[in-house]
């Protein structure tokens, strides 16, 4: 099945730091930037792209590239499915969404770049937590 995607927004962004930061989304037909995604058989790799996409509206990265808003309902989705799972990273991926399922985004730099290295990033490592103000204005413009 050939994947399908194509650029919802792109824009410049100035972190609190004064930082410039370039930001492509993209949105994917099948509607992973909305609540309706069946998860139901996602397989490892496709719960580690959901989560790592979910961070970026909190986190302050060079690049970014996609995006699904993190609700409560799709933590406990992801959740549901890594408990039940045989996946090489349960462990770690557990630990992330329980963090997440208690509202903690202390480290959400640092479980974006685990979830980053699984899929061998290179660009776009995450330095920082947005602001408040900075993730209000990420999701505005994106969902």
């Amino acid at each position: 099945m050939e994947a399908l995607s194509y650029i919802k927004s792109r824009w410049l962004m100035e972190s609190a730091e004064g930082k410039k930061l370039d930001y492509l989304v993209e949105e994917d037909p099948n509607g992973t930037n909305t609540d309706d995604i069946m998860y139901a058989d996602f397989n490892e790799d496709e719960v580690i792209t959901t989560m790592h996409k979910m961070t970026h509206q909190k986190v302050v990265s060079s690049k970014k590239w996609g995006a699904v808003e993190m609700t409560s309902a799709r933590v406990n989705q992801l959740y549901i499915i890594v408990v039940n799972s045989d996946f090489e990273n349960k462990e770690g991926l557990l630990y992330i969404l329980q963090k997440w399922q208690d509202k903690d985004f202390s480290l959400v730099d640092d479980d974006h770049n685990y979830l980053w290295k699984l899929h061998g990033g290179n660009v776009g490592e995450a330095t920082g937590v947005f602001t408040e103000k900075e993730e209000k204005e990420f999701v505005e413009r994106v969902f």
